[in-house]
């Protein structure tokens, strides 16, 4: 088949290839004209370099490294604060058989008392109510004997949920929280015994009522 005959993007994909090889020919001389201006020093050094390229390639071939990405696992480590937390969640609905006992308890829970630190909360108020049915109880919604502010009177509620709040509220944050953690120590300061407003002495049983009720829940929890 003749050039001529041939459809012109056939003709044009030769002519781009033929003008290619020309100048690649072309390029190829000219190094070689440069090359051999060179003084022979450069050009036996540039020859055996070359050489020793090709000798080293094929000898010590490049290793390919590949890094990979490891995955590791991630260990938390949950301290006691947190351990406590985890056991609040667990026991946030423990049965105590009682409605009052069982909302007091849930309350000390939210708040972030503990389960020991809770059921002390609980037989406080069971203690000073006489089992939730105290007039102050059931009058003014008031949980634990709370007086007013001049000690002069029992405080009044408006609210159940308030006069529960109220109540666990002033034994977390004045009595828990400053580590008095025992019936014995949150009784010296909660109902001490020689109190202005303990007249009849009734104090001094505080203490062993209220480790009674305690000592009930645990061994119903064993």
């Amino acid at each position: 088949m003749k050039l001529s005959k041939l459809p012109l993007p056939i003709k044009l994909i030769l002519f781009v290839l033929v003008s290619i090889v020309a100048i690649i020919i072309d390029t190829i001389r000219f190094i070689d004209k440069l090359f051999i201006k060179l003084p022979k020093a450069i050009r036996v050094i540039f020859v055996y370099g070359l050489i020793a390229i090709i000798i080293i390639n094929y000898s010590f071939p490049i290793v390919k490294v590949e890094t990979k990405q490891v995955e590791t696992e991630t260990i938390v480590y949950i301290d006691s604060q947190e351990s406590t937390r985890e056991q609040v969640k667990e026991t946030s609905t423990l049965d105590l058989k009682n409605d009052n006992a069982n909302k007091i308890y849930a309350k000390a829970i939210e708040l972030g008392l503990d389960q020991n630190q809770a059921l002390i909360v609980v037989s406080i108020s069971r203690h000073e109510t006489g089992n939730w049915t105290s007039k102050a109880f059931n009058n003014n919604n008031n949980f634990g004997g709370i007086m007013t502010n001049n000690a002069t009177q029992i405080k009044n509620y408006e609210t159940y949920e308030e006069g529960l709040n109220d109540f666990v509220s002033i034994l977390k944050k004045y009595y828990f929280d400053l580590g008095l953690n025992t019936i014995e120590q949150i009784g010296a300061k909660y109902c001490p015994v020689g109190a202005k407003n303990d007249p009849n002495g009734l104090n001094k049983h505080w203490v062993g009522g209220v480790n009674t009720f305690y000592q009930n829940y645990v061994n119903s929890l064993q």
